[in-house]
């Protein structure tokens, strides 16, 4: 009556006391049938962005997983002293999730490895 018992989709058991949950925001990874998968890539600043983006979009469209609605996309999200940061964003359905996520990983790190 005052905890909450939540069975997380990892396996762990978490007890989280009622007041907990009504002070604080609660995220349910799984609630809502689909999920967006947010990849971040490095390039160095020499890099052709345009044909970079075209690879990664290659990437996610190798991946069966990955939804056509809404589209992929790929996003400049900033420059550092370390290169152009890149942010490929991908839906999934939930269920797909990890496997999706750890799979578009290797095939986006594969495209962009020479550069």
């Amino acid at each position: 009556m005052f905890a909450t018992e939540i069975h997380r989709g990892d396996g762990v058991y978490v007890f989280v006391p009622n007041s907990d949950l009504w002070s604080k925001p609660v995220s349910n990874l799984s609630r809502l049938p689909i999920r967006m998968i947010d990849l971040k890539f490095t390039i160095k600043k020499t890099s052709d962005i345009p044909s970079t983006c075209d690879r990664l979009l290659s990437a996610a469209a190798s991946e069966q997983a990955v939804r056509k609605d809404p589209p992929p996309a790929v996003n400049v999200v900033a420059a550092t002293d370390a290169g152009i940061v890149l942010s490929l964003n991908v839906w999934v359905d939930t269920s797909d999730f990890r496997l999706a996520s750890s799979r578009l990983t290797a095939h986006v790190a594969a495209a962009v490895a020479d550069l």
